[in-house]
């Protein structure tokens, strides 16, 4: 199954108004290992998931998901080091409106109104 189809059975699968989701989820949503977002959150700051349990499980709410997305899209998609998408997601924390940003807004935006067509 490519990536792309991956991403979107995912994006089906869990449009449920869920608060969260656990790093199984997360990982199987993207296609990624655990231990690849255990690293993550350890290099980027704005990876910040919920321990919510006694266990000290991680949670990820949407705003996280989102988050990874960014990331996901500077380290997988863009070919960026991780010292190289720190310094990329610092410089977009200091510019209002950046590129990449604006991608994966729009991205949502044509997901959304695909949807809407096809729910025509």
């Amino acid at each position: 199954m490519a990536k792309k189809e991956e991403e979107e059975n995912f994006d089906d699968e869990y449009k449920i108004t869920k608060l969260y989701w656990n790093i199984t989820e997360l990982a199987e949503m993207f296609g990624v290992t655990t231990s690849l977002l255990r690293l993550w959150g350890r290099q980027f700051e704005i990876l910040n998931p919920r321990r919510i349990n006694s266990r000290g499980d991680r949670k990820y709410n949407k705003e996280d998901i989102e988050h990874f997305k960014l990331i996901y899209h500077l380290v997988r998609e863009k070919g960026y080091s991780i010292p190289g998408a720190q310094a990329k997601l610092r410089e977009m924390k200091d510019d209002p409106i950046n590129n990449e940003q604006v991608v994966l807004t729009l991205r949502s935006v044509k997901e959304f109104l695909v949807e809407l067509r096809a729910n025509l």
